[in-house]
């Protein structure tokens, strides 16, 4: 037994996998350990001769194989309990990939092939980087074509110029046939022409994270415009992506995270962006025309003006009267304590909110200081 193999014999599997690339935890499995989870058994009672055959759940003996005591739906609950919460995709490879239970038996594996849930949130970079060579281009609909009718999550987060080789050979124009139930997409470019291949229509798009390369120092925008559509968009994050280069319905945004680019550019949207519920803001100083700004977000609850690049007048140009709360670094409260507090105070008033909640990050204040000055708000927490 000190051989056993947890795979079945069935090579026509395009999930078929030598022994060597199993998760090691299953190949070093013991008889006992086996027999008490249903592997073992489960392999036995299922195969007879290489052949599946299913037996009635009636006439399994529940001591000798408690998995195929349960119903096949209950099977699948219990597989989709050990995948992380949609839309985050699970791995593809190790104990918790959804391909390991195709490698148990026929009858795990038929399971999981039924249940479209285990295959509708996909990390590209990993079925990249499992898939090498002149299959890598199909991995993602191998993957996707067991998700049913499900909406789908793809996520392509990758840095290295390798991967996104693979990308621009065509994996996205080879997944454009899904691109119709495309719910959450997360896409690292390098340019923003390689967004041509889904650019146009995307009915179910909830939310999108587009992450370009860093901008050479006196770079010019792209001429070209990418247009994404969808009715159902409320969440968009863009890093080093200038809103002037993309076409989005950027009124009916709830949430939007604009990282890496200038005051004026950011401009473009939070002008259009005015039903904002939560906004996050990592942009710097630009010198030019934006001067006398003032943007109003009557229903923005959530504003996050992160370290570094951020100024005072990043803050002072939003109004936001139903804002609950507010994270910021004190270092872009200018001058000194006083000055400080009375930054954040001449905030609040011109912006007639009431904070439930205050961050500060890199404080040099004590909290006793900002809890003196700001007794009304509840939450005062120093970062």
């Amino acid at each position: 037994m000190a051989g056993l193999v947890l795979r079945d014999t069935d090579e026509t599997s395009e999930w078929a996998t030598p022994n060597s690339l199993l998760p090691a935890d299953m190949l070093h499995l013991t008889p006992v350990e086996c027999t008490d989870i249903g592997i073992l058994d489960c392999k036995e009672q299922t195969l007879a001769g290489g052949v599946m055959r299913k037996r009635p759940q009636d006439d399994v003996p529940s001591d000798k194989c408690p998995l195929l005591s349960l119903p096949d739906e209950t099977i699948s609950e219990i597989f989709i309990r050990f995948l992380p919460l949609y839309p985050e995709p699970p791995p593809v490879a190790g104990l918790y990939s959804p391909i390991v239970l195709t490698h148990v038996c026929h009858l795990l594996r038929e399971i999981a092939r039924a249940t479209p849930e285990l295959w509708r949130a996909i990390n590209l970079v990993s079925l990249l980087q499992q898939r090498a060579g002149k299959d890598a281009a199909l991995a993602g609909p191998m993957w996707l074509r067991y998700s049913g009718c499900l909406p789908i999550s793809l996520k392509y987060d990758c840095h290295y110029e390798a991967m996104q080789d693979s990308l621009d050979g065509g994996l996205l124009a080879t997944l454009a046939q899904y691109l119709s139930r495309l719910e959450h997409l997360v896409l690292y470019q390098h340019n923003l022409r390689q967004l041509d291949a889904i650019s146009g229509p995307l009915p179910l798009l909830r939310a999108l994270t587009l992450v370009s390369a860093r901008p050479v120092p006196g770079s010019t925008v792209p001429t070209t415009t990418v247009a994404l559509h969808s009715r159902n968009l409320h969440s968009v994050r863009l890093v080093f992506i200038k809103p002037i280069s993309i076409t989005l319905p950027w009124h009916q945004l709830t949430t939007l995270e604009l990282e890496g680019i200038g005051f004026d550019d950011a401009l473009i949207a939070l002008k259009e962006a005015k039903n904002l519920i939560t906004l996050k803001l990592d942009i710097y100083h630009s010198n030019s025309q934006s001067g006398g700004a003032t943007l109003v977000f009557s229903f923005l609850k959530t504003l996050q003006i992160v370290p570094y690049w951020a100024q005072l007048f990043h803050l002072m140009t939003i109004r936001a009267p139903a804002l609950r709360t507010l994270h910021i670094s004190e270092h872009i409260l200018l001058g000194d304590k006083s000055q400080r507090i009375c930054a954040l105070q001449e905030f609040i008033t011109r912006s007639c909110c009431s904070l439930h909640e205050l961050k500060i990050k890199d404080a040099n204040m004590s909290e006793t200081t900002y809890r003196t000055a700001f007794p009304e708000i509840q939450f005062i927490e120093l970062l």
